[in-house]
């Protein structure tokens, strides 16, 4: 008798225990070929477990000794329902591991990587979450709520009051406006108290735009805080989001806006986290491609433009906002501007606007005690900030060469750098210097010097041991890119500065240590050394904390830095500005 033999995918799950694979799942898939039915081939059967043994594990587990336990398999098979010729018809979709695999990393499920194999994902998930994603799939869901996950329980969160008036006055504020700014200062808990709004508000679509690449993550993580097992609320954004207007990945796009019209389809609550950079990039905002078609022309309830001063006041910016404002059904949405600066902005608002300061902040924590006397006082952590300046001018002995009647000490000319060109340069370059040597090199040697020479009556931050273990980590802002790899070369060669690790993030950084990503380069120096000076001309000063940086120097002088960019400045580490 001749059987015909039907041929399916299966999705299986293994761990191996042991302590590289501790607290990670595999979640991949195999062939099965088989006589049964679909009916008799049901969830973690014997057959389907044999031929995930069988097929894929073994050949995974290649190397002797090592013992798999296997935790599941299933058919990867879904059935939709469709109409053929006026009937009814259900049609079976297959799918594969790596759907499950964008459905765990779409829910913010993290990737390992044990033993550093690149090409083997592992999850940080227990069993039922991995089952969960499988379900998802099967539903043609793209995440899980967090109620489908088990994630590491967060103590909850109980907003200050400054934060809650924030909330409730923005509530108030919609019923006359369509618009609110937050200006609040740096660490004020913008994202977290936004997510409050939206919760509070009950806003079903949320945008967040942001032209600040680093704060992503902070956005994402504040959600898991604030709505931890809470079902109701998801967190979108693009699979492989990269910040450029000049970048169009097509299968990304297509998914990104697949993704977003279901969940409005089904009625999800989510916040999408959007790049300006990569919305100015699409064509009907003035760009050079054909995307973000989804995110334009979705019905948003509220939008939030995170560090609104930035991004938003350029052509292309402008008329990303128009496009993303305008009504849809009918339906305008609500506006809140978030920003620690607003200067640029403040010219379009009334009374719309909720402040909060450094010294609003100072004074809350100075009173806390007399007015709560017997609770914990939630402004402790909120550093005191203190501003020091120095005179040099006595201290460097050629100090005139960058004084004139009208203009004092400029930092811009004393980090000037040889270029090559004889007229940027006022002359050729002097035998033995080179160009990316500095014009006045001896003197910015005299000034590393002064800061941290040890003497009876000085001030200056390196210039004691006591002086160096509170400064063990700095933040040091220069002119340009050309100034901080040439300081960067003079710290590693200095006596003082040479026992410290230089984090050069201007620009490109140094030529034999390119950064992609400032924020993560500068926190891993800081893991692995216990002094660091991380040198900049502006990356990092925005929409990031670094609270092991105990001091920033300021070294552009206030006539080439703004108020706004020393005020972003000073508030990203914790307590100290020099």
């Amino acid at each position: 008798m001749i059987y015909s033999t039907a041929s399916y995918k299966l999705i299986y799950i293994f761990s191996i225990p042991d302590e590289a694979h501790r607290g990670l799942l595999k979640i991949g898939d195999a062939t099965i070929k088989t006589s049964k039915t679909l009916d008799e081939l049901q969830p973690n059967c014997t057959e389907l477990l044999l031929a995930a043994d069988q097929g894929r594990i073994k050949d995974y587990t290649f190397t002797a000794g090592i013992k798999v336990d296997l935790l599941w398999a299933q058919l990867a098979l879904r059935k939709r329902t469709d109409i053929y010729d006026g009937q009814k018809i259900t049609i079976f979709d297959g799918f594969r591991d790596h759907d499950v695999h964008n459905v765990l990393k779409n829910s913010g499920i993290k990737i390992s990587f044990p033993n550093g194999v690149k090409n083997r994902e592992w999850f940080e998930c227990d069993l039922q979450t991995a089952k969960n994603a499988i379900a998802a799939v099967l539903n043609y869901r793209d995440f899980l709520s967090e109620s489908e996950k088990t994630a590491i329980s967060e103590p909850k969160i109980t907003l200050r009051d400054e934060q809650q008036d924030a909330v409730d006055r923005t509530v108030a504020a919609y019923r006359k406006y369509d618009k609110m700014l937050w200006n609040a200062k740096m660490r004020f808990g913008k994202t977290l108290t936004a997510y409050e709004l939206i919760r509070s508000g009950k806003y079903q679509k949320t945008i967040v735009v942001t032209h600040r690449p680093v704060v992503e993550h902070g956005w994402e993580d504040d959600h898991r805080k604030l709505f931890g097992a809470d079902s109701s609320h998801v967190f979108m954004k693009k699979q492989n989001l990269v910040y450029s207007e000049d970048y169009f990945d097509a299968a990304s796009d297509i998914k990104n806006d697949v993704a977003l019209t279901n969940a409005r389809e089904r009625g999800d609550y989510f916040t999408y986290f959007a790049s300006m950079q990569d919305l100015r990039g699409s064509k009907c905002a003035g760009g050079k491609f054909n995307k973000n078609n989804a995110v334009f022309d979705m019905d948003w309830d509220l939008i939030i433009y995170d560090e609104a001063h930035e991004g938003t006041q350029t052509e292309l910016g402008q008329r990303v906002q128009e496009l993303l404002e305008s009504p849809k059904n009918g339906k305008k949405p609500k506006v809140l501007e978030l920003s620690g600066t607003p200067y640029n902005i403040l010219d379009k608002y009334e009374d719309n606007v909720f402040v909060w300061d450094y010294v609003m902040e100072q004074e809350a924590k100075q009173e806390w005690a007399f007015k709560h006397p017997c609770e914990p006082n939630p402004y402790e952590d909120m550093p005191r900030m203190n501003i020091f300046t120095f005179d040099m001018s006595k201290a460097l002995s050629a100090s005139y060469r960058y004084e004139t009647e009208t203009s004092a000490f400029n930092f811009r000319e004393f980090f000037r750098v040889y270029t090559g060109d004889p007229n940027r340069d006022y002359g050729q370059i002097p035998h033995g210097r080179s160009v990316g040597n500095f014009v006045h090199e001896d003197d910015v040697k005299e000034f590393l010097n002064i800061i941290s020479t040890d003497s009876p009556d000085t001030k200056y931050p390196f210039a004691t041991y006591e002086y160096r273990k509170e400064f063990k980590h700095t933040f040091w802002i220069v002119p340009g890119v050309a100034a901080a790899r040439a300081l960067s070369a003079l710290l590693q060669k200095h006596p003082v500065f040479s026992h410290y690790r230089v984090i050069n993030v201007a620009g490109e950084g140094d030529i034999e240590m390119p950064y992609d990503d400032a924020y993560n380069a500068v926190k891993q120096a800081i893991a692995e050394n216990p002094y660091t000076i991380t040198l900049s001309c502006g990356k990092l000063t925005t929409g990031v904390t670094v609270k092991e940086w105990t001091a920033v120097m300021m070294l552009t002088g206030s006539a080439t830095t703004d108020a706004k960019g020393y005020m972003q400045t000073i508030f990203v580490f914790s307590p100290q500005a020099i």
